[in-house]
Formats: structure tokens, C-alpha cells, sequence
């Protein structure tokens, strides 16, 4: 005895067979009699087997042609935006090599001027020190001079007058300070430079660095005199000097009011 399938009846899901002498039994029990009549519907199960086929196959091949077209144009899309990303980071390789280039040039021209500075360096300290002990000592020698501008000079032709001539004149001019104590201490009064229509700079030798600076902070110089005294300075404090009064000039026509010279002298 044989289930029918769906060929035989609109209930059953499956065919379970079929036989030519044997009869065909239903899913709910009826029993169908072999013969043509279960042969003609075994031919047209099959037509229907065939036509499903057909129909799958179609749909099945649409599908699979919508799917290729679809990972064809998402893969042409992947392949373009890489072949873009790949040209992109080329260009920027390409670019990154030449910066690189150019910045092993820099580096060696940087090495090259770094041992050239440190070669300059190196003299430039050996000559720094030489000249700080020249202007050491120099300030040494000078820090018990005072220099006097401006005071008349003797006319006679005997230097040992023309000395005296001097020391009566710088003794006036420490009186006149309020310094005639300190004269007791200028060792030696000196004229520099060639004799000439003009009065010659005068130097006055003290014994320490502290009677200069007496003098200096605690003269008063008296009204309508036109002599200058000031403290014996080396070419690089002279120099820095002037450097400070052309700055403070600038800053007093810009207004800065609040500054003022401050000098060693009276």
C-alpha cells in the first residue's frame, strides 16, 4: 500500500509512491484504485515538477544575475576608490621623498655650520679671556685716576712751572668742592697729549679708588665753572657710556621722562 502524494490529492505535502498493481492510499485514508487513473496522474505530477523546476531555475538565474550585477558595480566601485587611494598615497611618497631630500641637505649644512661656529667658538673664547684680563687690569690701573677737562693751562716754557702751574690748579678745584682734605692724597697730576691751542685733558693720580669716589659722589661743584672731572674709564666703559646716553636721548623724545643720566662725575 502506497501514500499518495500531492498529484493525488490537494491535502497531501509529498508523494511517497506509486505502484502499477498496487493501490494508492491516501493521506486521510482513501484508498484510490491502480491503474490509468493513477498513471495519468503520476504524468501530470510530473508536469507540474517540471514547470516548478522551470520557474525556479528562472528565478534562480534573475537572482544571480541581479546579485553578480550588484558585487560586479559595489567591486568596480571598491577597485576605483582604491586605485584613487593608492595614486593618493603615492603622490604623497613621491612628496615625503623629497622633503626627506631636502631635509638631509639642511641637516648637513647645519652639521657643517655647527663645526664651523664651534671652531669660532673656540678662538673667539681664548680671545674673550684675553681680552677680559686686559680690561681687568686696565680697570685696575685707572679705578685711583681722575680725569680733568677743561682747565686752563700754564704757558711757561719750564715743565717743572708748568707742573706746579697744575697742582695749584687742582688744589683750587678741590677746595672749591669741599674736597681740600682729600688733596693730600693725589700722588702725581699729569697733562695728556700733545701741547696745543687748547687746554690738554688732565689726569690726577690718588692713592685709592675710594678718594675718587669721594669726590666724585660727595663734591659739590660750584656754580659758573665750566671745568669736567670725571672717573678714568677704559675705551669699553666709554663706549658703553655712549651707548647708554644715545639710548637714553631716543627714549626722552618718545616721551619716557622718567629717566635720567646718572654719571660718575661733577
Amino acid at each position: 500500500m502506497w501514500k499518495c502524494g500531492t498529484a493525488f490529492h490537494p491535502r497531501c505535502a509529498v508523494q511517497a509512491g506509486y505502484g502499477r498493481d498496487n493501490a494508492v492510499m491516501c493521506c486521510d485514508g482513501e484508498v484510490l484504485k491502480s491503474g490509468r487513473r493513477a498513471s495519468a496522474s503520476v504524468s501530470f505530477f510530473d508536469a507540474d515538477v517540471e514547470l516548478i523546476v522551470a520557474k525556479l531555475s528562472k528565478v534562480f538565474q534573475m537572482q544571480s544575475d541581479k546579485f553578480k550585477n550588484e558585487m560586479r558595480t559595489e567591486c568596480f566601485g571598491n577597485i576605483t576608490t582604491l586605485t584613487n587611494k593608492v595614486a593618493e598615497l603615492s603622490s604623497q611618497h613621491d612628496k615625503h621623498v623629497s622633503e626627506l631630500s631636502s631635509l638631509k641637505t639642511e641637516v648637513m649644512e647645519l652639521r657643517m655650520e655647527n663645526v664651523a661656529l664651534r671652531n669660532r667658538m673656540d678662538d673667539a673664547g681664548r680671545i674673550d679671556v684675553e681680552n677680559f684680563c686686559v680690561e681687568a687690569q686696565e680697570r685696575i690701573l685707572r679705578c685711583k685716576n681722575l680725569m680733568l677737562l677743561d682747565v686752563v693751562e700754564g704757558r711757561s716754557t719750564q715743565i717743572s712751572e708748568r707742573i706746579e702751574f697744575d697742582i695749584n690748579e687742582v688744589k683750587k678745584i678741590f677746595s672749591a668742592l669741599g674736597m681740600v682734605n682729600k688733596f693730600d692724597s693725589v700722588l702725581k697730576v699729569l697733562r695728556l697729549g700733545p701741547v696745543s691751542n687748547k687746554p690738554r685733558p688732565m689726569k690726577i693720580i690718588t692713592s685709592s679708588p675710594e678718594v675718587v669716589a669721594d669726590v666724585l659722589t660727595d663734591g659739590k661743584k660750584p656754580e659758573n665753572t665750566n671745568y669736567r672731572l670725571y672717573s678714568d674709564r677704559t675705551n669699553l666703559q666709554r663706549e658703553y657710556m655712549a651707548r647708554l646716553k644715545q639710548e637714553l636721548a631716543g627714549r626722552t623724545e618718545q616721551g619716557e621722562s622718567y629717566y635720567k643720566a646718572c654719571e660718575w662725575s661733577t
